[in-house]
């Protein structure tokens, strides 16, 4: 963004002022879309190189966006009723709850997003591809956490169903509940085991 005369210098000073008062709303908006919309509110010639220099100077980086999953309005709805139902719950209620969470760890294929600087030509070289398998080798880790610290883990192998659940549950939460809540625990789990045929019996 260049200029010499007194217009052009106060555009720019504008442009400034404007881009300083929109930094609470532009953040997760790319640079280029921040380019259309500074240049069209100032009426200024406006490089993205420009924008970049803004943007990084108040601590805004470009980074790849976390994968979460959607939440719909029922999701919303429910979470609200949720934290409603809980808001004057003391400290030492919470200090009863263990949670428990998951995560997936891939043995093969990676299944994050990969940058490789290239020449066109070379878009499908084996050096410039992100390699996947169609079902990549995985283990599932459970865990938990409470006020008092973090429990035990398990690897969890296979279809999980209401009978490896329980099995799960007994072999690993009851011990780091016993251990970190003692008693009158609560169990929070994010997901509900639905029962299956190979579960009864």
């Amino acid at each position: 963004m260049t200029g010499s005369t007194l217009e052009d210098q106060e555009s720019h000073q504008n442009g400034k002022i404007w881009l300083r008062n929109a930094f609470r709303w532009l953040t997760g908006s790319p640079h280029l879309k921040i380019t259309r919309i500074w240049g069209k509110k100032c009426d200024v010639k406006v490089y993205t190189s420009t924008v970049r220099r803004r943007l990084l100077s108040r601590g805004l980086k470009g980074c790849r966006a976390q994968s979460k999953p959607l939440l719909t309005d029922a999701h919303h709805s429910h979470r609200r009723v949720w934290a409603k139902k809980y808001a004057k719950w003391t400290n030492e209620q919470w200090a009863k709850i263990i949670f428990r969470d998951k995560s997936n760890f891939y043995l093969t294929g990676n299944q994050c997003n990969k940058y490789v600087r290239r020449f066109p030509a070379e878009e499908f070289r084996p050096y410039c591809l992100n390699l996947s398998v169609k079902h990549p080798l995985h283990m599932m880790i459970w865990g938990y956490i409470t006020a008092s610290g973090i429990g035990r883990i398990q690897i969890v192998q296979g279809i999980m169903n209401s009978k490896r659940y329980v099995e799960v549950l007994e072999k690993t939460m009851l011990p780091s509940a016993q251990q970190l809540v003692k008693k009158g625990f609560y169990f929070q789990d994010d997901k509900v085991i639905k029962p299956s045929p190979s579960s009864s019996g």
